[in-house]
């Protein structure tokens, strides 16, 4: 009896230290470009990329992959893969050809206030005559927006045509100038 009585004690204790236990911070460290480096150091758009990480598996990415992109698994015959950079090629050059029918009717301009890239972005955007919407991200409703429409950085200008479908999408100020230079002339 004495023994259970000991052993019960000795858990009673135990229970009473486990709930004052108090825990400190973690280091979590995470591969990037062959080393470890510790999360805590990233960078905010880096942060913010690890927590929609997906540990891989080979079950696990190929469902996320198939749900991400909404589309038929890759095949990994030269043909196929010939066939889908044929189709990447002709989707630009119809996209480029929309341009310059001039079928772009709208754009959408995500940006930040603090972001040092936004403003060339907003000058090229504002010398073309173009409709169009500008969206502050750093308001609630602009990230919602930004997350709806699958833009993850800003400066992102998303151009569409006169039915609503994106033709184009850059944050890059001289892309953007080169893709509208044929609406502007």
């Amino acid at each position: 009896m004495t023994k259970v009585a000991e052993i019960d004690n000795r858990i009673d204790e135990l229970k009473r230290q486990l709930e004052n236990v108090k825990g400190g911070k973690s280091e979590v460290y995470a591969r990037i470009v062959g080393y470890y480096r510790s999360v805590a150091n990233w960078n905010l758009g880096k942060s913010e990329e690890y927590g929609e990480r997906v540990n891989f598996s080979e079950l696990s990415h190929d469902t996320a992959m198939r749900i991400k992109t909404a589309e038929k698994p890759v095949k990994t015959e030269p043909v196929a893969i010939e066939a889908e950079t044929e189709a990447i090629e002709i989707n630009f050059a119809e996209k480029k050809m929309a341009m310059e029918n001039g079928d772009v009717a709208t754009y959408s301009f995500f940006f930040k206030e603090t972001c040092p890239n936004c403003p060339p972005v907003k000058a090229v955007i504002d010398s073309v005559e173009l409709e169009g919407t500008k969206i502050n991200v750093d308001s609630s409703n602009g990230l919602t927006e930004a997350m709806n429409s699958s833009v993850y950085s800003a400066p992102t200008v998303i151009l569409y045509n006169a039915e609503g479908s994106e033709i184009y999408r850059t944050g890059n100020a001289d892309k953007l100038k080169s893709f509208l230079k044929v609406q502007s002339a």
